[in-house]
């Protein structure tokens, strides 16, 4: 069994999945997505549903997402993104395409008045990565060459300096503060504690992170979870190797033998150039 680091994390993939999906907590989700929205808390709650958040019929043409609700007519897209990598954005946002001209038009060619909303939610210091803004020159041109400014919306929140904003006593909205809360689960319990006092939500949502932390809830890990863990293993097992043999060659070809067999099994070329530190171009010469 491949084993997690902490457990009680929440920004990890499997675990944030289970607490935006899970049907004890949809009372959580549900505050988020009516401060997004401006909308009655108790509307939304009622009426928010869960949406299938992979299209595509193969594996070449598929596009998966976290987390997928609608309200009425309009769709939030939750993408959790522990670390940066490049295109990141630009693959969120031809997901973000991909969702609004799927339910824009219906199987009898009917326009809908639908709204898409993109809400990335980032565990990562952005100020280390001097990452750009969005470039949404080309985000609303679709399919059917049709511009949907209106209708396609971003909204980012950046955990690192939400958590920074709250431990300094800045003034956060209740929406940042319960977005933070996944990021702050990663610190020790004490620190958890001190947090979530006085917000009755998160005192109900961190009892099930508890549960989790102690494996009394099973939360299955994602494929991406495993990869990384299982990286993680053997590149820790070919730096000794090549450390007990002093063959600083030898571990290059490790890394090129595990990104060689990482592109076999169709993983995406930027995650395999995050794993291995192999440029593009190396790993498409594999």
């Amino acid at each position: 069994m491949v084993k997690v680091k902490n457990p009680g994390d929440l920004t990890y993939d499997g675990r944030f999945k289970y607490v935006f999906k899970s049907r004890g907590l949809r009372f959580f989700v549900a505050s988020i997505v009516s401060d997004i929205l401006n909308l009655d808390y108790g509307y939304v709650f009622k009426n928010m549903k869960y949406i299938d958040s992979i299209f595509g019929n193969t594996k070449l043409n598929e596009y998966r997402s976290d987390v997928i609700v609608a309200v009425d007519k309009t769709y939030l897209i939750f993408e959790m993104n522990r670390n940066y990598y490049h295109n990141l954005r630009t693959n969120k946002l031809l997901y973000l395409s991909t969702v609004y001209d799927y339910y824009y038009e219906d199987i009898n060619n009917r326009y809908n008045n639908v709204t898409a909303i993109l809400v990335n939610i980032n565990s990562f210091k952005e100020n280390e990565k001097g990452i750009k803004e969005f470039d949404t020159s080309y985000l609303f041109m679709t399919n059917n060459k049709v511009i949907y400014t209106d209708k396609v919306q971003i909204r980012e929140f950046n955990l690192v300096n939400g958590e920074e904003k709250c431990y300094n006593k800045f003034a956060t909205s209740k929406l940042e503060r319960r977005l933070t809360y996944l990021y702050v689960t990663r610190e020790e319990e004490n620190k958890i504690r001190e947090f979530i006092k006085g917000d009755d939500v998160l005192m109900k949502v961190d009892e099930y992170r508890k549960q989790i932390k102690e494996g009394k809830i099973p939360v299955q890990l994602t494929a991406k979870e495993r990869l990384e863990r299982e990286f993680e293993e053997i590149k820790a097992y070919a730096i000794e190797e090549a450390t007990n043999t002093g063959m600083a060659q030898g571990m290059a070809q490790s890394t090129n033998n595990i990104a060689s067999n990482m592109k076999k099994d169709g993983v995406n070329l930027d995650i395999i150039a995050k794993y291995t530190g192999l440029s593009i171009d190396k790993i498409m010469a594999l």
